[in-house]
């Protein structure tokens, strides 16, 4: 029943990451890209196209009844790319072929994370679900990828419900943030935010979304502090202010492209009062030595809980793998009834179609004879046995199939 779904992909496990681009479909926008998946989809014949791209992973998910064989990887590629073959050198050892069962376990796979680079990353779910619906508001797919999300939904949040491969943070900015809330923190305490690029930028929007409000940004350049202190409400001044500002900072979080310390140990051994030091940068922003009078929490202690984390997350890979084997064949049972719906309906016509062609074409004369009461009954009698003949059939195969 599963036979006709296929998958070509290429990921981070076989190609480099800075070649995948080279098996990316080249668009302007989604009006662009819908265009091209569409000729790609009538060039080659497909009945069902789904094209999902992320930083890490390329795939094509079809539902089509031809062969995939070394012939078609090439032109299909060469089509998407005609400079691939020497980009990448041989296209057939870059690219993962899955068809049937196999296709389907991989789709439910990567929707789940388990597939993924950073396992139990729920936002590959995300993007699969938005792949198959671009391409269902688009018309490149049918009632069958529309059967396989339908199913897909539930089994991926019952992969995340029943294990733990979604548990534990994996981020390091998110890490630093849970640790300091497990410090003696105040909302109403002073945060120092030394660094307005991307990482502080996410460290203060989970400070603001905890409710703490008294907070600086100090950068290298102004405007980047201003522009970060504007999101925030915050005060904002450049690097010169750090001396000053540890004098009344609780908290200091640093996270700039600086390549040596820019928070000395002479600067906070005779201060009265202790602050806790998140150091995000690396090399590190905070002298180590401070570490042994004031709490210091570093990019490698953070990395440590990163991959610790990791590994509990792929202690349950195998039970996520033992979920989706169970829902895939739960998913072939519903191929098997829809195939069995499709078939039944086509009897239903016909069996409409052959008492229509009774009363009115093969009998008609004989009817017209008769007085409006037999007429009556032989129409009852004919719409009874139609009934008959349309709910014995799906009984039997609901019973003995199903």
């Amino acid at each position: 029943m599963l036979n006709h779904y296929k998958v070509l992909t290429v990921t981070h496990q076989n190609v480099d990451i800075s070649k995948i681009n080279s098996f990316v479909i080249p668009s302007l926008d989604e009006t662009d890209l819908i265009a091209r998946l569409s000729s790609l989809k009538q060039q080659f014949k497909l009945d069902e196209l789904v094209y999902l791209s992320t930083c890490n992973r390329v795939a094509y998910l079809m539902y089509w009844t031809g062969v995939i064989d070394d012939d078609f990887v090439n032109e299909f590629f060469s089509t998407i790319n005609p400079n691939v073959e020497v980009e990448v050198q041989s296209i057939e050892n870059q690219i993962n072929v899955y068809e049937g069962s196999e296709a389907v376990n991989h789709i439910y796979e990567v929707a789940s994370s388990v597939d993924s680079l950073v396992i139990g990353e729920r936002e590959i779910f995300r993007q699969v679900r938005n792949a198959i619906e671009i391409s269902a508001k688009n018309g490149l797919i049918g009632d069958h990828f529309r059967l396989l999300e339908k199913h897909l939904i539930p089994s991926v949040k019952k992969v995340y419900s029943h294990t733990r491969i979604g548990e534990r943070p994996l981020s390091i900015v998110f890490l630093g943030f849970e640790l300091l809330k497990s410090e003696s923190v105040s909302l109403q305490d002073r945060i120092l935010l030394i660094g307005a690029g991307e990482t502080n930028a996410l460290m203060a929007k989970f400070l603001v979304k905890e409710g703490f409000t008294n907070m600086k940004v100090l950068n290298r350049t102004l405007e980047n502090a201003q522009a970060l202190a504007g999101k925030i409400g915050s005060e904002y001044g450049t690097l010169d202010a750090i001396k000053s500002e540890l004098n009344t900072a609780k908290v200091v979080i640093t996270a700039t492209s600086s390549t040596k310390p820019l928070v000395l140990n002479t600067e906070v051994e005779n201060l009265s009062h202790s602050i806790i030091f998140i150091d995000l940068s690396v090399p590190s922003n905070v002298e180590k030595r401070i570490g042994e009078t004031h709490r210091l929490i570093d990019i490698d202690q953070l990395r440590g809980l990163a991959a610790r984390n990791l590994e509990l997350r792929k202690k349950e890979i195998k039970l996520a793998k033992q979920i989706i084997a169970q829902q895939l064949e739960s998913f072939e049972s519903m191929c098997l009834e829809r195939q069995i719906e499709r078939s039944l309906n086509t009897l239903v016509l016909d069996i409409k179609e052959v008492k229509s062609k009774a009363l009115n074409e093969v009998f008609v004369n004989e009817l017209s004879a008769l007085d409006a009461e037999s007429q009556d009954l032989i129409h009852r009698i004919a719409n009874y046995i139609e009934k008959k003949y349309i709910s014995l059939p799906m009984k039997k195969v609901k019973n003995d199939v199903l």
